[in-house]
């Protein structure tokens, strides 16, 4: 757009009317496509056709728990890419120490 203006500011602020909109529109139009016109987030859309009952699985409650014991463990400095990849070493030998402490921290890997 000329002079990198957005519509985001033209927004309405309840983003459900935008959501209601997309699942009307759904059976003629691609749900991208009409995420990207509105400047509404697409993951945000289909969470929100979910509806409010969404339960996350054992197992995503399992990896939740996994990933902040990872990042609570290193002080809260590890990043996304460092708390894979020590999962990713934890679950090829089961439990895993790591090296940038005197101590170690160790993963459990029970569940």
């Amino acid at each position: 757009m000329p002079g990198g203006r957005t519509v985001e500011h033209f927004q309405l602020g309840d983003l459900t009317l935008y959501y209601d909109l997309i699942q009307t529109l759904a059976d003629k139009f691609n749900v991208e496509t009409l995420c990207i016109i509105l400047g509404v987030s697409r993951m945000a859309c289909y969470r929100y056709r979910r509806g409010p009952n969404y339960q996350p699985t054992v197992e995503k409650q399992n990896k939740k728990q996994l990933v902040e014991q990872v990042f609570w463990a290193h002080k809260r400095r590890h990043g996304s890419r460092r708390i894979v990849a020590e999962l990713q070493l934890g679950r090829r030998s089961g439990a895993r120490t790591s090296g940038g402490s005197s101590t170690g921290t160790v993963i459990d890997k029970t569940s």
